[in-house]
């Protein structure tokens, strides 16, 4: 593997965690045909700080090899439009190349924001990979770019064998957790992902193989993060589908969570840096009203990248002022976490290792939170860095992109074919 970094690194070490002054506006993105799932999306990735210091250092294009298609590469120049810009502008790196990001995606039709984000995580990831020969997609490297160090943790599958009590044990990467709220008792993140993390009996027709005894047997299977993501994003499954693509309906309950919590009841106990509990600081809300993907509207919230104490709602073109109370209220369709230092958490956020104590903060303490805040970055794989807010007597003035006075103009072209670049 150490020739396959020397001719071409597809990760970087020292992701670098200063916020440069000319990244802090807040630009909106216009809507030209059913986009608003698209404009969430990237309003939310755009706020994610590591990333966003990649995208401003240009640390994948300028060692981009890649010639025709590259994601990547239009994301830097989507975020150099942005950094630029002196009103809501059209997104189009990313929208003239829906439909080679998104296949079955089309301009115009409206499409569910999780599943384009999932092509967005995807497309992000070939484009670092792309250029090596598939021999070299050894599982190390593959786990080892930009994209992982970012957004990727480890789940551990448990399976324990009822008739001899073997114990199975199995490692997968994931991207993001998407979690079951249609139970009457999930109407909170620890909820939730207590019920992501409960025991499962594998019984009549799910039993299983046991690898020791060699019988199929009844066992009981459980999974919990043995790798905690520097960016944890959470997708909230409000929508219900019967069948092939036949909705069914959306889940409308408001799910609270909060601004800061520690990662505790769900964390494996061979998890890979059990001294350091998972702290997480929520950075965007995105969020979905209407009754189906299919008839409905996306927004975002995102915090400021240079002063965590401001919130603001991305609706399109629209970008207002918002308060982290307001954040709490909303029924979130998918959260972004990212992972802080412990040490800056408030006290009220204490490690909790029995389910009937609380790891969540409630929203009303979170808001004391200390001014030192762990907001921006990792300097290797599954390791965050600090960076320090000043305190301010007064909320940092933000420049705002207001929207165009005018008409959009008229609708970008058509997505390119896939013969072009």
């Amino acid at each position: 593997m150490a020739h396959v970094m020397a001719s071409r690194p597809v990760y970087h070490n020292s992701i670098s965690n200063t916020i440069p002054s000319s990244s802090s506006f807040i630009v909106g993105f216009q809507n030209v045909g059913n986009t608003c799932f698209l404009n969430s999306v990237l309003q939310c990735l755009l706020h994610v700080p590591p990333l966003r210091a990649i995208l401003q250092n240009r640390l994948h294009s300028g060692k981009c090899p890649i010639q025709t298609f590259c994601l990547f590469c239009r994301l830097e120049n989507l975020y150099h439009q942005v950094v630029k810009a002196t009103s809501a502008l059209q997104p189009l790196p990313v929208v003239q190349a829906l439909s080679k990001i998104a296949p079955g995606f089309r301009l115009g039709n409206q499409e569910d924001s999780h599943e384009f984000l999932r092509f967005m995580i995807d497309g992000l990831q070939k484009s670092c990979l792309q250029g090596l020969p598939e021999s070299r997609f050894a599982k190390e490297v593959v786990q080892q770019t930009l994209v992982y160090q970012i957004f990727a943790g480890k789940i551990e599958s448990t399976v324990t064998c009822g008739a001899c009590g073997y114990v199975s044990k199995t490692l997968d990467p994931f991207l993001d957790l998407s979690l079951e709220i249609s139970s009457l008792r999930a109407d909170t993140l620890k909820c939730a992902l207590s019920h992501f993390t409960k025991k499962e009996v594998l019984d009549t027709d799910n039993q299983y193989r046991c690898e020791q005894c060699k019988r199929t047997v009844q066992a009981v299977k459980q999974l919990s993060i043995h790798t905690p993501p520097n960016i944890l994003t959470i997708h909230l499954k409000r929508f219900d589908f019967g069948g092939i693509g036949i909705h069914e309906g959306k889940i409308t309950k408001h799910v609270s969570f909060p601004d800061v919590f520690l990662l505790a009841d769900s964390v494996s106990s061979s998890c890979t840096r059990p001294a350091e509990p998972a702290a997480y600081k929520l950075i965007s809300v995105l969020v979905h009203v209407g009754k189906s993907t299919s008839c409905g509207h996306y927004f975002s919230y995102v915090r400021h990248p240079a002063d965590s104490a401001n919130w603001f709602r991305c609706d399109d073109s629209s970008v207002t002022r918002s308060s982290l109370h307001q954040v709490l209220q909303q029924n979130a369709y998918i959260l972004f976490y990212q992972r802080v230092d412990p040490e800056d958490m408030p006290a009220t956020a204490a490690l909790s290792s029995s389910p009937s104590s609380s790891s969540f903060p409630s929203s009303s303490s979170s808001s004391s939170s200390p001014s030192t805040a762990n907001l921006n970055g990792l300097v290797g794989p599954h390791k965050p860095i600090s960076i320090a807010f000043k305190p301010r007597s007064s909320p940092l003035p933000v420049k705002v992109i207001p929207p165009p006075v005018k008409s959009y103009g008229p609708s970008p072209p058509p997505p390119p074919s896939s013969s072009s670049s």
